[in-house]
């Protein structure tokens, strides 16, 4: 019970209590808000963390292909050998084979001497493919839920 203390003033008595402390509604209410927040805010962190994981696996098979194209312009053919690609381009870690298996490598697969495909997986599960023709012009971007080998996906012109 808070303390009441009684003062006299003439004829009238005055009641004065210590108010401190917030009361049961306006706690309830910042609790509310703040949990309109968290549900706001929430999705939105989770979705662009997603994104970034599409991104940097994204990023990393553009800087595959770009060492690729750099071996391609000092030997007119593209190479599958994980070694030699790793000498250019030590900061990637290099597979030869055509479907992504585990996050984080670039799966590389050149099954004739004028293109290259190049494929990897995200933290997200999503796998994401290159193709390099340079004779023909024409590079092109893929990407599938369902990680597959790389001659058979669709590619578009960006991701």
């Amino acid at each position: 019970m808070p303390e009441t203390n009684f003062l006299r003033k003439g004829s009238v008595m005055r009641v004065h209590r210590d108010e401190s402390g917030f009361t049961l509604v306006e706690l309830m209410v910042v609790v509310l808000i703040l949990g309109i927040l968290v549900a706001i805010g929430l999705p939105a962190f989770l979705g662009a963390r997603s994104r970034a994981a599409d991104r940097s696996a994204q990023a990393k098979l553009r800087n595959a292909l770009v060492t690729e194209k750099v071996y391609y312009a000092g030997q007119q053919t593209f190479t599958e050998d994980p070694l030699t690609l790793a000498g250019l381009e030590s900061s990637l870690q290099w597979v030869q084979a055509d479907t992504p298996a585990s996050v984080g490598p670039a799966f590389v697969h050149a099954p004739t001497l004028d293109q290259v495909y190049l494929s990897g997986m995200s933290q997200t599960g999503t796998c994401f493919y290159l193709r390099d023709a340079p004779d023909a012009g024409q590079t092109g971007f893929g990407a599938s839920a369902t990680c597959g080998p790389a001659p058979v996906q669709s590619y578009l012109t960006t991701w």
